[in-house]
């Protein structure tokens, strides 16, 4: 990936391609909205920057800098996504790369994870200092995805789907005898009866189980130990 940022359906198709099922372009924003991809626009602008604190009902701070012109990515907030809306406004949005436009050498305000939001100014009285703050027109034929966050996601869903695989992995030939050969040994000597009378056997498992609480029918238990006196009898020749 050579972009820094992608549109949205170009996060849908990539997506798509390393996940291997079709990924709409509202899913991408459904991931946005649960806060597992950020969703970004560019802005340009004045701005009065304030601290501002992730919590399930974000809370803004009295800004601490007004006026400032800033220039740079900024970060939509995921609860002000809505899947199903392609243009929306919002009161303010958080930085992810700026600088400060009106400084000659384009000092940068921050890099990567940051907590200072920005609330666009729609006219500052210089003499009172009276601030009227203005909205954040967000359409999402102009939102971005960045590509670190895409590579992210591919990274924790091969993850996830290693994990699964592993987890519904069938038992090879070898793990399965061993587990056989336990629980044989383990009816042989626990219990003190015979595997060639694999239902009377079956029927005490039953009840030991119950007591724990565990439902199993007594055929699956004599099949299990029909299994296990099979091995146990080809170990022992």
């Amino acid at each position: 990936m050579l972009e820094r940022y992608y549109s949205i359906d170009e996060a849908a198709e990539f997506l798509s391609k390393e996940i291997g099922e079709k990924i709409s372009e509202r899913s991408v924003l459904e991931l946005a909205a649960r806060g597992l991809i950020r969703l970004c626009i560019w802005f340009n602008g004045r701005t009065g920057l304030s601290c501002y604190r992730p919590d399930s009902l974000p809370i803004l701070e009295e800004p601490f800098t007004v006026n400032k012109f800033v220039k740079g990515y900024i970060q939509i907030p995921k609860t002000s996504i809505a899947p199903q809306h392609r243009e929306f406004s919002i009161p303010y949005a958080v930085l992810i790369e700026a600088f400060d436009s009106g400084n000659d050498e384009d000092k940068w305000l921050s890099r990567g994870e940051t907590k200072i939001a920005v609330l666009p100014i729609k006219s500052f009285n210089e003499e009172t200092h009276d601030i009227e703050y203005d909205a954040i027109n967000v359409s999402t034929e102009n939102a971005l995805i960045p590509a670190q966050d895409l590579l992210d996601f591919r990274s924790k869903n091969k993850e996830t789907e290693k994990s699964c695989t592993d987890s519904e992995k069938p038992l090879i030939t070898t793990e399965r005898n061993s587990l056989l050969t336990i629980i044989g040994l383990m009816a042989k000597d626990g219990y003190g009866n015979d595997l060639s009378r694999p239902y009377p056997l079956a029927k005490e498992i039953q009840k030991a189980a119950e007591l724990l609480g565990i439902k199993i029918s007594d055929d699956t238990i004599a099949n299990k130990l029909k299994d296990a006196k099979t091995i146990l009898d080809e170990k022992s020749e």
